[in-house]
């Protein structure tokens, strides 16, 4: 039995990962570069990333 593994390149854009990991119902995303892992991005990193430096506020 094999299983897809679902992986991005390096070269690609957090806006594709974003987008590959809505589609696909997926929430950590391995990155490659060569044909080799160089990373894993996840939900949270994204999150993260997108809130440093913002200030919000809740009513």
């Amino acid at each position: 039995m094999t299983t897809e593994i679902i992986s991005i390149s390096s070269e690609e854009n957090v806006n594709e990962a974003i987008e590959l990991m809505k589609g696909k119902k997926i929430s950590v995303l391995p990155v490659i570069d060569s044909g080799g892992l160089v990373g894993i991005i996840s939900t949270d990193d994204i999150a993260v990333d997108a809130c440093e430096g913002e200030d919000f506020l809740i009513d």
